[in-house]
């Protein structure tokens, strides 16, 4: 029996290296294992027909649909499926019914009055007029206006019915080729060109017009009013399908065949056999990610194509390395392997042209193609030129050392050809080819020229190691170590126009250098980069030694903006068979419309950039079933109304995805319940629990790898509550229970007196416990201020020695002014009263200093005000700058816009904030470059205040026990701050936590409630998203 089965599954056997197939029958899911017919929706579903029912295909998961989901379905068997201009599903069924689907629900059947006769809907079709049409049995009927048309066509017909560019449908039978409208029909190709024989013949209208029919013995090309056999398809051909490409695939018994069409000439390759199945196939469909679904007798089985295709450098087995490659036009490329030849190839790899350099000894470095369609290329010595007309032109490069200069990136100035030296000069070729030496960049640095790019306004970006120089005219901007470039080698410059450039290094990843700002990292998974390419949808292609990276470019311009959403970044690697990239200049480029190239250790790699979905092709994701203890419930306008017992809920929900169906991830957010997104992986189904009364509302998104989170309609659940839940009977028992106590109030009462004096006396006693821990919390916040008071006395006598010496140098000069008036000499009142201001400005002054140090040493009753979030950082900020003053750290403040006010005890979150503060400061005081930030934003109901800085971070012992009494890493520290700033944040509702970043640094962030509101206590406020740089809140500009 086992064997049997095995001999029944559906096996399927590709013939092209570069196509992977999967298989799907009975036993995963399908209702029967004959799919005739196939269809997809307008949410992106594919809907199959088999004789056991109904089926819905996401790419993962099979739903099956049967009488019970669909009534028309009396048979389970569905013989033709068709998806309407409108995104409905029409059903053919055995027993000639036509239904309407809508998301796997029946909406109505077409009309049954003056419905002919039907034994059963073999084919469907819908023609530009909305004209719908049915084939029963060999004959043809139309449906329009609610009405069946009397009568059938006069032709019948044995193949499937498609429609032309003009909106007629046609349809080939024992006539010929027919075609239908309202007016009536005619014959296209008569039988005497071709016998049509048999029965379920392809037939297919492609997008340039060509019409092909599907024979017992092959594919026919319908032209000139003739049917021409297409040679090299042997079989029976059911079913005829295209793609946007212009790729014609048909399915001819069990195999599959490709070829390609064009506008004019119908056939512009050979038809190449791409997979065999030990089954006829029926069906065949395209998905919009460019995923082949097939249905055959024993089952379905879906195909995709490699997104790369790798070939070898034309020099042979011992060179098949490409390092640099130059996009030649029409899919060809100039390719190299350093130090090989110069070779153009197709996109098979076969060789068109070669260039020998200038001698076996010396390697070529880079490649650029002109506008005159000239191929420039250098050398360790030389820089050539081939023009458009294949004469060649060679320049020696001048002296570096002992070895001659090598020629790095070349890049085209207006009409001069640009190119870097290993000794950090820039030569270029003019128009009458002559070479020179360009100022300011004539000098000999000894630091070779890696890359460079041009800006749209001709600013010249330069890349060196360690250094990008932005270049305009004999203005020369350096940014280096000191500006945060890091010190590495720039293989790759991108300008982002206007603003700044991208930076792709080799052992350093990806940064951003705005102009006249810092630059910024971005986390990447390979930190190797020899490239970095545009492509036309606004990604970013980098590979590297671990593949190729692709990002989207505004979700990088975001995570520069605000530091918080990491950029969805996926990894083309070994596995995906893209081997590792290599160092050429260029080492990427765009080979024709749709088709990228790098440059690789294995050869060039060549791929198409659509199958890789763009951020915004992320499928939509869907709730298809909502299950709890009493059966499946139905979603009406977005709401379920859950009965009492009904507070646990399951859910099965999809995302028709069929080329990263395994790797397509979901999170959903219960609002009302959860307090951030909670991630369900890959799994397609949920359990929920709502453990109290009320309205929840279920929020579910799903995303592909590189995609942006697709939301689907939300569903509010509407949850009873349990009789003891109800207010109503809540007031009823109080009721009842006081009128009972009133009815033994008279038999009980001096037991009820005695045991209200216990409870009194129980709840004096907690009271007292209550102040008396309150107390003690007090004094160790009080210990801790104290301790911190000792550190800032310097810093408070050097705040107040500046006003007090201003005030006694301008007392001074008032005295000596009053003076002068007294022996009669002219006194200039209004000098006297600019000195005299300054003197009660200077003691202003130094009343706040002392009023607020004061303010943060005295004992605090506990009475909170109201008060803005600058107030508190500043007054902070106050009592800690002369120490930030004379370590030389920068002390940076931020406050987000609209930030609401706050209702605290001033001095407990003033506290927090110094003692926050002070560790930062511990932390960079011997860092180079040593920096901290305090910023506040408003988050949800309240504000979350967060500490950063560039030090060393916290070590793991510190960080498990960072908010216990008396835990310090500083050798005069007490180690009661954070547990200090633990207590108060607590004590005002919120919630506080630390963590690090991986390459040095420390965070501490809490939050508190805009309005008093303790909450529970939680250790997870540091955002996940934080993991590069402390420094990340500045803009792009």
């Amino acid at each position: 029996m086992e064997a049997q089965a095995r001999a029944n599954r559906l096996r399927i056997d590709p013939v092209d290296a570069r196509v992977s197939a999967r298989a799907w029958g009975v036993e995963q899911g399908l209702p029967q294992g004959s799919v005739t017919e196939l269809a997809i929706d307008a949410d992106g579903y594919v809907w199959g027909a088999t004789f056991g029912g109904l089926f819905r295909f996401d790419g993962q998961t099979i739903t099956r649909y049967a009488v019970a989901d669909v009534p028309l379905l009396v048979t389970n068997s569905v013989t033709a499926l068709l998806t309407a201009p409108d995104g409905l599903l029409y059903v053919g069924t055995p027993l000639g019914t036509v239904g309407r689907l809508q998301g796997g629900r029946l909406l109505d059947t077409l009309s049954s009055q003056n419905r002919p006769l039907l034994r059963g809907v073999d084919a469907l079709a819908i023609d530009g007029t909305g004209t719908t049409w049915l084939r029963s049995s060999g004959h043809v009927y139309a449906y329009r206006d609610g009405r069946w048309r009397p009568g059938s066509m006069p032709h019948l017909a044995y193949s499937a019915m498609v429609i032309d560019r003009e909106g007629a449908m046609l349809y080939a039978g024992p006539e010929g080729l027919i075609r239908a409208t309202d007016a009536g029909s005619e014959i296209l190709a008569p039988t005497r060109h071709k016998i049509l024989d048999g029965h379920d013949f392809g037939l297919h209208a492609d997008r340039y017009g060509h019409l092909w029919l599907g024979q017992p013995n092959g594919l026919y090309l319908f032209t000139d009013g003739a049917l021409r056999r297409i040679p090299g398809i042997e079989g029976r051909v059911r079913s005829i399908i295209s793609d946007g490409r212009g790729m014609i695939w048909v399915a001819a018994d069990g195999r599959l065949y490709r070829f390609r069409s064009g506008a004019g000439e119908a056939v512009l390759s050979r038809p190449e056999l791409v997979l065999t199945t030990n089954s006829d196939i029926y069906s065949l469909l395209l998905t919009p990610d460019d995923v082949l679904v097939g249905g055959t007798l024993q089952g379905l089985f879906t195909m995709r194509e490699s997104v790369v295709r790798v070939v070898e450098n034309p020099a042979g087995p011992r060179h098949p390395e490409v390092s640099s490659m130059m996009p030649a036009g029409g899919g060809r490329i100039w390719v190299t392997g350093s130090c090989t030849d110069v070779y153009l190839i197709d996109q098979q790899g076969r060789a068109l042209d070669s260039i020998a350099r200038p001698n076996k000894n010396v390697c070529v470095r880079s490649m650029l193609l002109d506008r005159r369609g000239a191929l420039w290329f250098g050398n360790d010595g030389f820089m050539k030129r081939r023009d458009a007309s294949g004469r060649e032109r060679e320049w020696s490069l001048p002296q570096w050392g002992y070895n001659p200069s090598l020629a790095r990136p070349i890049l085209l100035a207006g009409d001069t050809v640009m190119f870097g030296l290993s000794d950090g000069r820039i030569a270029g070729i003019t128009p009458d080819d002559s070479l020179r030496m360009i100022a300011p960049w004539d000098q000999v640095t000894n630091v070779a020229i890696e890359s460079m790019t041009r800006d749209e306004d001709g600013t010249i970006w330069v890349g060196q190691l360690g250094r990008v120089t932005r270049w305009r005219g004999q203005v020369l901007e350096s940014s280096d170590e000191t500006a945060g470039v890091p010190k590495a080698v720039p293989r790759a410059l991108l300008v982002e126009p206007g603003r700044g450039v991208w930076i792709g290094t080799y052992g350093s990843g990806m940064w951003y250098l705005a102009t006249g700002r810092r630059a910024r990292p971005v986390p990447l998974v390979d930190e190797t980069i020899s490239a970095i390419l545009s492509d036309p949808r606004g990604r970013l292609w980098m590979p590297g030694n671990r593949g190729i990276s692709v990002v989207s470019r505004e979700s990088l311009r975001r995570w520069i903006l605000d530091s918080i959403d990491i950029p969805d970044v996926r990894l083309l690697s070994d596995g995906d068979g893209v081997p590792e990239g290599n160092s050429g200049y260029p080492a990427a480029g765009i080979i024709a419309q749709d088709v990228l190239g790098f440059a690789s250790v294995s050869g060039l790699v060549s791929l198409q950039e659509r199958q890789i979905l763009s951020t915004s092709a992320s499928s939509t994701v869907q709730v298809d079933e909502v299950r709890t203890s009493r059966g499946r419930r139905v979603v009406e306008e977005g709401v379920v109304r859950l009965a009492p017992d009904e507070r646990i809920v399951l859910l099965n929900f999809s995302a028709p995805t069929f080329r990263f169906a395994d790797e397509v991830q979901f999170r959903y957010w219960l609002d009302g319940r959860d307090t951030e997104w909670v991630s369900a992986g890959n799994s397609r189904e949920m359990r929920l629990v709502t453990e109290s009364p009320g309205v929840y509302t279920l929020h579910l998104e799903s995303r592909i790898p590189g995609g942006q989170w697709q939301v689907a309609d939300a569903i509010r659940f509407e949850v009873e509550p349990m009789l003891m839940e109800r207010q109503s009977l809540r007031v009823l028992l109080v009721l009842t229970v006081i009128g009972l106590a009133a009815l033994f109030y008279r038999q009980r009462i001096n037991a009820l007196q005695a045991v209200a004096r216990a409870r009194e006396i129980s709840l004096n006693a907690r009271r007292d416990a209550a102040e008396e821990a309150a107390r003690h919390e007090r004094e160790l916040a009080q210990v801790g201020r104290l301790g911190v008071a000792g550190e800032l006395t310097a810093s408070l006598s050097h705040e107040l020695g500046q006003p007090l010496a201003a005030i006694v140098n301008n007392a001074e000069v008032a005295r000596r002014m009053i003076e002068r008036g007294r022996d009669g000499r002219h006194v200039d009142r209004r000098a006297l009263d600019d000195v005299l201001r300054d003197v009660v400005a200077q003691g202003h002054r130094a009343s706040e200093i002392v009023r607020e140090f004061r303010r943060f040493l005295r004992r605090e009753k506990g009475e909170r005000e109201t008060m803005s979030v600058r107030e508190l950082m500043e007054s902070a900020a106050l009592l800690l700058r002369q120490e930030y003053s004379a370590a030389h750290v920068p002390l940076e403040i931020r406050i987000g816009a609209r930030t609401p006010t706050i209702t605290v005890e001033r001095v407990l979150l003033q506290q927090v904030i110094v003692n926050l503060l002070q560790n930062a400061l511990e932390a960079v005081r011997r860092v180079q470059g040593g920096r901290v930030l305090i910023r506040a934003r408003p988050v949800a109901r309240g504000i979350r205040i967060t500490v950063l800085d560039n030090g060393r971070g916290f070590t793991r012992d510190v960080r498990r026990l960072a908010f216990e009494p008396f835990v310090t890493s500083r050798a005069t520290g007490m180690g009661l701050g954070l547990a200090i700033a633990r207590r108060v944040v607590d004590a005002h509702g919120g919630h506080i936590a630390l963590g690090c970043f991986p390459g040095g640094g420390a965070v501490v962030s809490f939050w508190i409630p805009s309005v008093p509101n303790p909450s529970e206590h939680s250790d997870s406020l540091v955002p996940p998203q934080i993991v590069a740089s402390a420094f990340r809140e500045e803009t792009l500009q």
